[in-house]
């Protein structure tokens, strides 16, 4: 019904938070635990501890959705063009302008980025785009890794050919006992 709530692992202690307000999704805490990063109506918000809830990202005749907590100060999300193709952005707490990341395009997809410890190097993404100097793409989304350091991009089948396939793979995750290799 598009209400955010928290629950309390073993169910108990649920708290809805968006009664009577328009649909809200995808919600995301802060890295301190105290605030909620969510999509509405194709902008994004942030709720604090005290339920006051603010707009931290909206851009007339675009849309936005998928907001990830990067740290305190910039959160990761998908903006969708006017060309109608989804871009990853840098959006920031304090309101200052969000900042395309260096792969976007406006003749293909990138969308539902994970941020690989706090998005120092890497940015875990999906991907309709080829791969213009590698032959990995293998159709729908593709799962890909964004080296912010050298610049590239990589299909995850540069580290593991499993994991791609001809279908769609959306919403990479990273596990916190993990390593990236280097």
């Amino acid at each position: 019904n598009g209400v955010l709530a928290t629950v309390e692992i073993d169910g108990t202690d649920r708290q809805y938070l968006t009664v009577g307000k328009p649909e809200s999704s995808m919600p995301y805490f802060t890295s301190d635990g105290l605030s909620l990063l969510f999509e509405r109506e194709g902008s994004i918000w942030l709720r604090n501890q005290e339920g006051v809830e603010s707009k931290v990202w909206k851009k007339k005749l675009t849309s936005a959705y998928y907001p990830i907590n990067v740290s305190p100060n910039k959160f990761l999300f998908t903006e969708v063009q006017a060309s109608r193709h989804d871009r990853l952005m840098f959006g920031f707490y304090n309101g200052d302008k969000a900042v395309p990341l260096f792969f976007g395009s406006n003749s293909c997809d990138n969308s539902d980025a994970y941020p690989y410890k706090a998005a120092k190097r890497f940015i875990f993404y999906v991907s309709t785009c080829p791969i213009p100097y590698k032959n990995l793409y293998k159709g729908g989304y593709n799962i890909m890794v964004a080296d912010r350091l050298t610049k590239k991009v990589y299909s995850v089948d540069a580290f593991n050919t499993k994991v791609n396939s001809h279908t769609l793979e959306l919403g990479p995750a990273w596990s916190a006992t993990a390593n990236m290799p280097e």
